[in-house]
């Protein structure tokens, strides 16, 4: 009997039940590259501005600690100056970009400053939990035609491969994250922006898509209206060679003369608040000095004390500014009233400052350089940021904080308005004889008001205060490393040009 063969079927297929990929939890943060130079206006919330990382010898009341301490004083304040997002239960506040668009009206005036081939920005990538090479892609969303982005989105595996930083945020909270050197480019190309833009940034894997990050770019149809002259007006000694016009250029020349100067604030300072200026020096209006006329007017009750040491031209840097001041109004009548600032540059030196302006009254015009820094460009920056609304980064007095500086300036204010009145009031019968009188006594006290009032503005304006020489702000006092401006304090500035200088 023939055996029966035994036959096996194909073996049937059997799926296995695919486990849906997790989107895994991150943040994305844009950076300027470590080769930023001033170009083009960026600002963040800064680790060590809220957390206790960086150590500095003062507290915020002026206490000597040697600790590290969060360098601005009031963080729930600065971090309203930042677009604010919830990803993942995290706080997020986005980084602000400034620049100049490129469009054929821009280039016609304003070329030197436009970034035409757009700006390269680092992208951080935070991480929340560990994360792992799948197919997570980061999408950059934004609907206007003249914010171009490139690329438009980005593999989250391609920016985890590097080594991972962790940076102790104090105690033992400890940030996470990757960072990767300038991986998009943005530009304002063909139009303006007419509002500020915000790009959205999207982590996306499968189905799942959360939002993980914003970049906001600062409007900037408006340009124009932030020009500005400044008249550059040399000042020194006929007669004494070692105060002459020479010590002035030759001081000049380090930083490339006006011409050099002017490429500075257009290109690497004031360019940051879409601000431009246009230096104008004519020689002939050079303000000369006989030795002895500022030693007279050094004796003059007024000005007393002006010239602190006769053989180095030590001067009280208050009571020059108030002689530039008075005498402008003598020796340039026809520019009093022109929306403009004047620069003054002299080879004399004071014991307290390397410049001087005023912020207050708002349309105060007047900036002077000392010969100690002449040939220092961010100082050029300080003083004109002075001149447009600025306060120091710091407290010029621990003891007087904002809060008793605005009570002290509203005080001032009330004293100045019941003097006006009681002025007025109790000189009546002289008033109604002499109206001619009463003008010129009434211009000085609203004077004396409306400065009170502009006081009572910039300090309003200028609430935040960080540890002094510890930041890169222009009006901070690390003469080596004032870089930037931040955007509220572009804010406070564009408005002050548009009213008072353009």
């Amino acid at each position: 009997m023939a055996e029966a063969k035994v036959r096996f079927g194909s073996p049937v297929a059997t799926s296995r039940t695919q486990l849906p990929q997790i989107l895994k939890k991150f943040l994305v943060h844009f950076r300027r590259p470590s080769d930023y130079d001033g170009t083009y206006g960026f600002d963040w919330l800064r680790d060590e501005y809220i957390h206790p990382i960086k150590s500095v010898i003062l507290d915020h009341s002026g206490n000597t600690i040697n600790a590290a301490l969060n360098l601005c004083e009031n963080t729930n304040l600065l971090k309203t100056k930042y677009k604010k997002l919830v990803a993942h239960n995290n706080d997020y506040y986005g980084s602000w970009l400034t620049m100049f668009p490129n469009t054929i009206e821009a280039n016609t005036t304003h070329s030197a400053s436009i970034q035409t081939n757009g700006i390269d920005l680092d992208i951080d990538i935070e991480t929340l939990e560990t994360l792992i090479s799948d197919d997570t892609e980061i999408i950059f969303e934004n609907e206007n035609p003249f914010l171009k982005i490139t690329p438009e989105k980005l593999m989250l595996k391609n920016l985890i491969t590097g080594t991972i930083t962790n940076k102790s945020l104090g105690g033992t909270n400890i940030k996470k994250y990757y960072s990767n050197s300038k991986k998009i480019n943005i530009k304002s190309d063909g139009g303006v922006f007419e509002n500020d833009e915000e790009i959205k940034v999207f982590a996306k894997l499968d189905s799942q898509k959360v939002e993980v990050g914003k970049l906001m770019v600062c409007k900037n149809n408006d340009y124009n209206d932030y020009t500005t002259e400044i008249y550059v007006i040399k000042s020194y000694l006929r007669d004494d060679p070692n105060f002459s016009k020479t010590i002035i250029d030759t001081e000049l020349a380090k930083i490339g003369g006006i011409q050099g100067l002017e490429d500075y604030l257009n290109q690497k300072s004031m360019n940051q608040s879409l601000i431009k200026v246009k230096l104008i020096y004519d020689q002939s209006k050079d303000w000369v000095f006989r030795k002895q006329s500022l030693i007279n007017a050094s004796n003059q009750p007024k000005y007393n004390g002006m010239i602190q040491n006769q053989s180095t031209m030590l001067m009280s840097t208050g009571r020059y500014m108030d002689y530039i001041n008075d005498r402008f109004k003598l020796m340039y009548p026809n520019l009093v009233n022109k929306n403009a600032v004047f620069l003054y540059i002299t080879p004399f030196t004071s014991p307290t400052a390397g410049g001087a302006s005023y912020n207050a009254p708002l349309d105060s015009k007047h900036i002077i350089i000392f010969k100690n820094n002449i040939d220092h460009l961010p100082s050029y920056a300080h003083e004109i940021g002075h001149n447009f609304g600025l306060e120091h980064s710091f407290e010029d007095d621990p003891t007087l904080t904002n809060a008793i500086l605005l009570a002290n300036a509203q005080a001032d204010l009330a004293q100045d308005e019941a003097t006006k009145i009681s002025t007025l009031t109790n000189n009546r019968a002289f008033y109604n004889a002499n109206p001619e009188r009463r003008r010129e006594d009434t211009k000085i006290l609203d004077n004396n008001i409306q400065y009170r009032r502009d006081n009572i503005i910039v300090l309003n304006n200028n609430l935040l205060r960080f540890s002094k020489k510890a930041t890169e702000n222009i009006m901070d006092y690390d003469l080596s490393n004032q870089k930037v401006f931040f955007k509220w304090q572009s804010d406070i500035m564009k408005p002050e040009v548009k009213t008072y200088y353009h």
